[in-house]
């Protein structure tokens, strides 16, 4: 049997639910971010079972190689294709010995539908699963670039972050599985067809700064950037309006509201430490 060996510059499907992203390669590094079941990378390097890529984010990193085997599609059908992305849901497996088998379609999972009118999903590696919860699977930002400008209304945004409440934080996550702070800021945007960077500092760096006008008040959807160590943005939360935001923190141990005018410990940290407040401005997601 021939070896997999992805050339670099080549693509690769994210095959399974989640993928982690690791600093160096092996197990025992740092989890800096996750891929996604769907998404596509490029590949940067290998190095015996582990390949280096690059994710439609622009982060790059390295993860097993193994798990990429079992695709079936070719990268370029699966961009043209698999233009429904995921809300978590989910779902049973039909096909073969996996007959009736749940699993799990986290949060930005990209998936074809299996045709019209169906609420059946084919995944990369070709089997067909019906959805539990089939109004989770939405269009994606890929395919529609003309969506109406009210899906992106901070109404919106609001709402939609305000369905992560109580996810676990987790150092590297992007999922409702669990997430760090600029993984569920990035997973949030995405839902209203704005693509972010996956860390705060660079998230920061990607929105505008709203028109002065009095102390510039914080309007819902904002996003308020903190260096709480004193050494560079290592931190990011959405506005909830005013001195409300919705964030996940380490402190909280996951998903939550907090106020900013609050006289307890965390709270004081976070007023003391906004250095920025914007309003993302990027463009709709695009594919690698």
């Amino acid at each position: 049997m021939t070896a997999f060996r992805p050339s670099p510059g080549g693509r690769l499907i994210v095959p399974a639910a989640i993928v982690p992203v690791r600093r160096n390669a092996t197990h025992r590094s740092e989890l800096t971010s996750q891929w996604i079941l769907g998404e596509i990378l490029i590949v940067e390097s290998t190095e015996g079972s582990w390949v280096r890529a690059r994710g439609p984010d622009g982060y790059a990193g390295w993860t097993p190689l193994a798990p990429f085997r079992h695709v079936a599609f070719d990268a370029e059908d699966w961009d043209r294709t698999a233009t429904s992305v995921s809300r978590g849901t989910d779902v049973s497996s039909r096909d073969g010995a996996g007959a009736g088998r749940l699993e799990r379609l986290p949060w930005g999972a990209r998936v074809r539908r299996a045709g019209h009118g169906i609420s059946d999903v084919v995944l990369p590696d070709g089997r067909v699963v019906t959805p539990l919860s089939p109004e989770r699977i939405v269009l994606g930002p890929d395919s529609s670039t003309s969506l109406s400008l009210a899906y992106r209304l901070p109404q919106t945004i609001v709402a939609t972050a305000r369905e992560w409440l109580g996810v676990p934080y987790l150092w590297g996550g992007r999922t409702e599985l669990g997430a760090d702070c600029s993984g569920f800021v990035q997973a949030v945007y995405a839902t209203v067809c704005l693509s972010l960077p996956r860390d705060s500092r660079d998230q920061a760096a990607a929105g505008e700064e709203p028109p002065r006008s009095g102390d510039r008040p914080r309007e819902p959807g904002d996003l308020l950037f903190f260096a709480p160590e004193g050494d560079g943005i290592t931190h990011v939360a959405i506005s909830l309006g005013g001195s409300r935001i919705i964030h996940a923190a380490s402190s909280n141990g996951c998903v939550r509201e907090d106020d900013l005018d609050d006289s307890d410990p965390l709270a004081d940290l976070l007023r003391a430490s906004v250095v920025r407040h914007t309003r993302p401005a990027a463009p709709p997601a695009q594919s690698v």
